[in-house]
């Protein structure tokens, strides 16, 4: 019976390889499931995270942003001073 079903369901309009997709995707549906209710678990986590941290993450970003700008503007001035 199984065999004669995946002989039907593989001669379909489809055609070989269109039907073969399907096919794989019928056969894993339970990690497609999986899958997607991980990626949602995580996301809510990912947004829980970042309404906790989210303006201590803006503080921090502005100021590594000033240290950096500083920073690279006395590598800059170091690094010219003797040529110039």
């Amino acid at each position: 019976m199984k065999q004669a079903f995946n002989d039907v369901f593989f001669k379909t309009v489809l055609g070989d390889e269109a039907t073969k997709y399907i096919y794989d995707i019928a056969r894993s549906w339970a990690v497609i499931l999986v899958a997607s209710v991980c990626s949602v678990v995580i996301a809510y986590l990912y947004l829980f995270m970042i309404r906790l941290f989210g303006g201590l993450i803006i503080w921090i970003s502005v100021g590594l942003s000033i240290v950096v700008l500083v920073g690279a503007g006395i590598y800059s001035y170091l690094y010219a001073r003797p040529q110039y």
